[in-house]
């Protein structure tokens, strides 16, 4: 939002902001892909990267022995989920209503055009082997790309930062060797 929000009042965006104006003076020719990710929610954490292009969506889980449901007391507020979660404690749901309170899988791959709702994962389809082979690479090309520090918790981060900010951290090599630490946890998730 940032850089279209500069474009929209006629100023250009800077070189270190992440993201394009899809609007204003400085609208950017639209991109292949969009970037998600998943990191601290309120008191709970988890570590989930995502790459989509126009058809599919790819879901990078590197903490797959946490549900997609952990216990958020403000999401709990809510009435619809303190009955859905009591409709699976009390075994009332069938899949996909579940998936939200287990364990995820390590990756997943879902074609948007004939599965909008992302219920069919086709990471074991042989026919989309291309695909995911594709989104593997640019996934990791963006984490390296973008030096991206959620692969630290964050006391770590100003552990090994000293006084330097954290983004200037995650830019020094010797402090921050992400490539060995993205191939860790690559296999890490994979256990």
């Amino acid at each position: 939002m940032a850089p279209t929000l500069l474009s929209i009042v006629g100023m250009t965006p800077p070189e270190h902001m992440q993201g394009n104006a899809f609007m204003g003076r400085y609208e950017a020719d639209p991109v292949d892909y969009q970037f998600g990710f998943r990191g601290r929610m309120d008191e709970r954490y988890d570590l989930v990267r995502s790459v989509r292009d126009k058809r599919y969506i790819y879901v990078r889980n590197y903490m797959p022995h946490r549900i997609y449901g952990q216990y958020i007391q403000y999401m709990f507020q809510t009435p619809t989920t303190r009955v859905w979660k009591q409709m699976y404690d009390e075994g009332k749901l069938k899949a996909p209503q579940t998936y939200f309170w287990e364990e995820k899988p390590a990756e997943e791959l879902y074609d948007l055009e004939y599965d909008p709702d992302e219920v069919k994962n086709l990471v074991e389809s042989p026919s989309h082997r291309a695909v995911l082979k594709r989104f593997r690479k640019v996934h990791q090309h963006w984490v390296l790309e973008t030096r991206d520090l959620g692969f630290l918790p964050e006391g770590e981060i100003h552990a090994r930062g000293g006084d330097k900010t954290p983004y200037e951290m995650g830019q020094d090599r010797a402090h921050y060797n992400l490539e060995a630490i993205f191939e860790t946890a690559q296999m890490a998730a994979e256990s």
